[in-house]
């Protein structure tokens, strides 16, 4: 498998689509009401399908609601293979099909966060792990996806029932990283991850990235003005430092 993905089926589309209306309009109404202020059935009439459909999709409004968050961090994961599939020489139609993926994810465009303070940590110079880790850090820091994850760690400290879907969605995030942090980069990035450090650094990854969603860990270009808070490029140099010097690439 590289960064340079295929074109998925139109009837996949189709049916990745409803899942993400669905799953924004139960996520719309829990903010909008509170959890306790809708029913299944005015989350399928929003998103214009059948009670029906939305049975076939999911099995309560709380993973409803909560699934926006997996969603959001799919796409912003396809967004970061893009990243890399345009940052080597993967080739015209290959990297064209790997933005074009990335723009037809179910929940619309994301919002760039990422900013000039992550110039200097990323060159062409760079290993491997840091252009995997700031593609990475990047994705997952847009802003559109730090809204998303802060507004359902406010709706689950009142709804402990959502509690469990966050939990299966972080260790989501830490397998799709994982998968990303495996996978082989383009030409010209020879040096790899070293193995065990491509299993371990995605469980950092997301706790760092729980700790900056739930409001411990604020950063600069989230808007933070925080004395305490810390630049990108600071979160991606922190993470590559884990791999100790004697075993990186």
């Amino acid at each position: 498998m590289t960064f340079c993905s295929g074109a998925v089926g139109l009837r996949d589309r189709k049916r990745d689509r409803t899942h993400a209306d669905l799953a924004r309009a139960a996520f719309a109404l829990a903010r909008e009401r509170g959890l306790d202020g809708f029913a299944v059935d005015e989350v399928a009439e929003r998103a214009e399908v059948s009670r029906r459909t939305f049975f076939n999709h999911f099995q309560s409004k709380e993973e409803a609601v909560s699934e926006v968050a997996r969603v959001q961090v799919s796409t912003a994961l396809l967004r970061g293979r893009a990243l890399l599939a345009r940052s080597g020489p993967c080739s015209g139609a290959a990297a064209e099909q790997a933005k074009a993926d990335s723009d037809d994810a179910p929940l619309g465009t994301l919002r760039p966060a990422m900013l000039p303070l992550l110039t200097p940590v990323v060159s062409e110079e760079s290993d491997e792990a840091t252009h995997k880790l700031y593609a990475i850090v990047r994705s997952l820091l847009d802003e559109e996806t730090v809204e998303v994850f802060r507004e359902l760690s406010r709706l689950a400290e009142d709804h402990r029932t959502l509690a469990p879907h966050l939990a299966a969605i972080q260790v989501s995030v830490v397998d799709q990283a994982a998968e990303l942090l495996r996978t082989g980069m383009p030409a010209g990035h020879a040096q790899p991850v070293p193995p065990v450090y491509a299993h371990a650094l995605p469980g950092a990854v997301a706790a760092t990235m729980w700790a900056v969603y739930s409001g411990q860990l604020e950063v600069v270009e989230l808007g933070s003005r925080s004395p305490t808070a810390v630049t990108t490029a600071e979160l991606v140099q922190q993470l590559r430092s884990l791999i100790p010097a004697a075993l990186g690439p």
